[in-house]
């Protein structure tokens, strides 16, 4: 993928823009291209996108990355978004993988209860 197709892909994740995401992912190698959909998929569940997720995990985006709160499994969980928790296990994520000493299923209800403040 050249670069300026990545910051396309960037830019269309960022809008939502599928058609533009399929045309570009479609051409992507998946070794070649691996950080260019890495921050497509990071994106796109950051922001919750699960259809978007679907589409660069299938052009070769590995589930199981890094993020500065943990993985990208845990952030999902954190952010209580089961469809794209179950899209990322089913991708090969690791849900008893260790970051920070957390496991995605240790650190999502302890994030909730201390970050996330309900009306009562």
């Amino acid at each position: 993928m050249k670069e300026s197709d990545a910051v396309r892909l960037w830019k269309a994740v960022q809008k939502d823009d599928l058609k533009t995401i399929k045309l570009l992912v479609a051409s992507a190698d998946a070794k070649r291209d691996r950080d260019t959909l890495n921050r497509a998929l990071s994106t796109a569940v950051f922001r919750r996108r699960a259809e978007i997720a679907d589409l660069v995990l299938s052009a070769g985006a590995s589930p199981e990355q890094t993020t500065s709160i943990g993985t990208l499994l845990m952030c999902a969980g954190m952010n209580g978004d089961l469809p794209i928790v179950k899209r990322l296990i089913a991708a090969g994520a690791n849900f008893n993988r260790e970051v920070k000493s957390e496991t995605a299923l240790s650190a999502c209800p302890a994030w909730t209860a201390n970050y996330c403040h309900f009306n009562r």
